[in-house]
């Protein structure tokens, strides 16, 4: 029954960090694009 738990605990530690970096990695996109110079996305420089 413990191994059965550990395992358990084990995916769901796997899990929660993927969901982490997932959401880390939306939030960047999203933010990166939203702190751009508005003459950089007309394209001028």
């Amino acid at each position: 029954m413990q191994d059965i738990m550990g395992s358990y605990v084990e995916q769901s530690q796997k899990l929660f960090q993927q969901m982490q970096e997932i959401r880390q990695e939306q939030t960047h996109q999203m933010l990166s694009g939203s702190f751009v110079n508005p003459d950089e996305r007309a394209g001028k420089k």
